[in-house]
């Protein structure tokens, strides 16, 4: 039970890191998984939803990093569905997670993840530095 558990983390995790891998997508022509909208919100140059964590119980709020952890955890929850055979409490999650090929999937997928947040900051950081057109008060500036 445990290896064909350990099959259906590893096949799924591997097709969630492929598409956030940028080389990958390019490479073969895809379109993102992820869409993302930059937006001037209240004087500030900000992502909708946002790169990063957002530590909230809001749905609403989450950004990229919490929107991908969700998939993440329902991808490990297959280890949940199965009742132990061996007769012990709890369920296989720990040995999915504990499991070589889905700690190295972990770990790309959160190389992904946190390349798409320093280049999506550097993108960013290109706006802010005309912040000055929309934070200076536009008919004084033109006088």
């Amino acid at each position: 039970i445990v290896s064909g558990l350990i099959d259906v983390v590893v096949v799924s995790l591997e097709a969630l890191e492929m598409n956030l891998n940028n080389d990958f997508i390019t490479k073969n022509n895809l379109s993102p998984l992820l869409e993302i909208d930059l937006d001037l919100y209240d004087k500030n140059v900000i992502y909708r939803p946002e790169v990063r964590l957002i530590k909230t119980k809001d749905k609403a709020k989450f950004g990229l990093r919490n929107l991908v952890w969700v998939w993440i955890s329902g991808i490990l929850g297959v280890g949940g569905v199965f009742k132990r055979l061996d007769g012990s409490e709890g369920s296989y999650r720990m040995e999915l997670q504990m499991d070589p090929n889905v700690t190295m999937l972990l770990a790309k997928v959160n190389k992904h993840m946190h390349m798409i947040e320093v280049k999506s900051n550097r993108y960013r950081r290109q706006f802010s530095k005309y912040e000055y057109l929309w934070s200076s008060d536009l008919q004084q500036l033109f006088r």
